[in-house]
């Protein structure tokens, strides 16, 4: 899940006249000035044209200079997308930590499986969950993936009935939900949402010779 955050980009330059705004007195200026043509004016050249011309070269770079201390600081402001990626390898390591070991493979994948999924079902850097874009409060995106992955008693996971109702208009494989129980609260809510025919899940018992 990505987040577009609008970022300041100053030049390096710009940096310094920002870090240091008072540019140099005049004073200082004229006496740079006064120092580079006084050199000009004392050394001897074979041509006075010659002179005239380092002269007026030096004018002008005094001036240019000038001009740009002048100028004001030019401020780019782009958008540009800014990965998250940090946050959510964060939030699948806590998930990885959660599991028991038998449980965690499968927990990972149908992780891995939301994460790429679109935007049905997103969730933050906290790991709260927002089904169709509205958010679920007190809602966490680990107890969710962890109730779909097991069975447990006496726990309910804040939202997972808008979790099921939502993961049921998506095309997710049935093989994703380990917890029985909520692999056919999925199935039942695709029939009940007209979502074409779904052959339900049951339990094949073994024969005893």
């Amino acid at each position: 899940m990505n987040h577009v955050k609008k970022m300041i980009l100053v030049p390096h330059e710009s940096v310094a006249k920002l870090n240091d705004p008072t540019p140099p007195t005049s004073e200082t200026q004229l006496s740079a000035l006064d120092n580079e043509m006084e050199l000009i004016m004392r050394k001897k050249y074979a041509d006075d044209s010659l002179k005239w011309k380092l002269y007026n070269e030096a004018l002008q770079r005094y001036l240019h200079f000038n001009n740009e201390r002048k100028k004001p600081v030019r401020i780019s402001v782009e958008d540009f997308s800014l990965d998250d990626t940090g946050d959510t390898a964060l939030i699948r390591q806590q998930l990885a930590a959660a599991m028991p070991k038998t449980y965690k493979a499968a927990a990972l994948r149908l992780y891995d499986y939301l994460s790429t999924t679109g935007s049905r079902v997103t969730w933050d850097s906290s790991g709260l969950v927002s089904l169709e874009g509205t958010p679920v409060t007190n809602s966490n995106i680990i107890d969710l993936i962890s109730d779909l992955t097991r069975s447990r008693k006496n726990f309910e996971p804040v939202g997972v009935s808008n979790f099921i109702k939502t993961l049921s208009t998506l095309n997710i494989p049935l093989e994703l939900i380990p917890n029985e129980k909520r692999r056919v609260a999925i199935i039942q809510a695709r029939n009940q949402g007209g979502g074409g025919t779904v052959v339900p899940i049951r339990r094949v018992r073994k024969s005893r010779d």
